[in-house]
């Protein structure tokens, strides 16, 4: 048996006071972003282009919180890939908005389908201990997955509530870290 290895990571104590110095901007961003999730999940408007405009400016407004923030990370690569794909998914949103909202529904009802699918399948072939469990979670997410499939609509303001209750925990989280880098100033 192999024993697991510790990987270290350093986090460079100039880049953290550099972020620290920021701090306000972090929280900003923060509120900012838990204010747009509350907005989208209180009100998530039937008018798909509104509804785009809210979504996309959650994605970009959270791709900048992580861009800004990227130095409190032991490897600040992840977040800055991760806001630049925010930010992209965001500029992409506003551009397209009709046609990225179905795609996004039809992607995440093959996702599901997938997921749904390796769920089922691993139960059946490896019988973990809840091997019940994952089979039944595997056919629920198969359901799910043609269902958004077949009805992107739904699928669209399901998908809002949930971005929207995304945006509301990252700003919350990004709040507190802009808190937080506060007192390391």
């Amino acid at each position: 048996m192999t024993e697991p290895v510790a990987v270290e990571a350093t986090v460079d104590p100039e880049a953290m006071r550099a972020v620290a110095r920021r701090w306000w901007l972090v929280a900003l961003i923060g509120a900012i972003t838990a204010i747009l999730g509350i907005i989208v999940i209180v009100r998530p408007i039937t008018g798909v282009f509104a509804l785009a405009v809210f979504i996309a400016a959650g994605f970009i407004v959270s791709g900048l919180g992580d861009l800004v923030a990227a130095g409190r990370w032991p490897r600040p690569w992840v977040p800055v890939v991760w806001g630049i794909v925010s930010l992209g998914a965001g500029v992409v949103t506003i551009v397209w908005p009709e046609i990225t909202l179905e795609i996004v529904a039809i992607i995440i009802g093959v996702l599901l389908i997938v997921r749904g699918v390796i769920a089922a399948m691993s139960a059946l072939v490896d019988r973990p201990a809840v091997w019940g469990l994952w089979l039944v979670l595997g056919l629920v997410e198969v359901a799910i997955g043609v269902a958004a499939i077949a009805w992107p609509a739904a699928t669209i303001l399901v998908l809002a509530v949930i971005i929207g209750i995304d945006l509301l925990i990252a700003g919350i989280i990004q709040l507190a870290i802009g808190f937080g880098l506060r007192s390391l100033r």
